[in-house]
């Protein structure tokens, strides 16, 4: 009977530390941007490429605001209920991580301190997902992409018909200069 008890304990005080780990918070970082800025596709083409750096338990979703009047609402409220300069309104790239944000993109940097924030997001018991709240405030859709929708690769299947096709077009031309000679 004493070794049954001591069996439970251990397991109970194995099982306690995976439990106290789960509890931590998912934090998302968003980020606002648009097709047509520079600053914006640099910052996504370093995410991408660092995209295994992104922590664990952390969630990346971007939201193009360029021609889209839902994003771009969005993004103008809680660039209002941050007190934005008004000039600065709709302007991008930002990255919002609960009532944090980093405006603008200046390199790797902005990423690892918008990484950094989400780390400390996840461990705080008072985060608050800022955009989650504003978009069901203003009952929008949420209208995102995650990096790889943006950087999908093409199927195997797409890629071996394109092959084949081109790999009948110059089959097609080196057979009729086979022919052509011959005559």
């Amino acid at each position: 009977m004493k070794k049954i008890i001591i069996s439970i304990i251990t397991i109970m005080l194995l099982i306690l530390p995976i439990n106290a780990k789960a509890e931590s918070n998912e934090v998302t970082i968003y980020l606002f941007r648009s097709t047509i800025c520079n600053h914006c596709e640099d910052a996504l083409e370093y995410l991408n490429e660092n995209k295994d750096s992104i922590p664990e338990g952390v969630k990346l979703k971007t939201y193009q605001v360029y021609q889209n009047s839902n994003n771009i609402k969005l993004l103008e409220q809680i660039q209002k209920d941050f007190n934005f300069d008004e000039e600065d309104i709709g302007s991008v790239p930002l990255f919002m991580i609960g009532d944090e944000y980093i405006f603008g993109y200046s390199g790797p940097a902005d990423v690892k301190k918008a990484f950094n924030l989400a780390e400390e997001a996840k461990n705080d018991s008072e985060y608050k997902d800022i955009v989650k709240e504003t978009i069901s405030k203003l009952s929008l859709e949420d209208d995102y992409m995650m990096l790889e929708e943006i950087f999908s690769e093409p199927s195997k299947v797409a890629t071996m018909i394109v092959f084949g096709i081109f790999g009948a077009i110059v089959l097609g031309f080196i057979a009729m200069i086979i022919f052509s000679r011959k005559n």
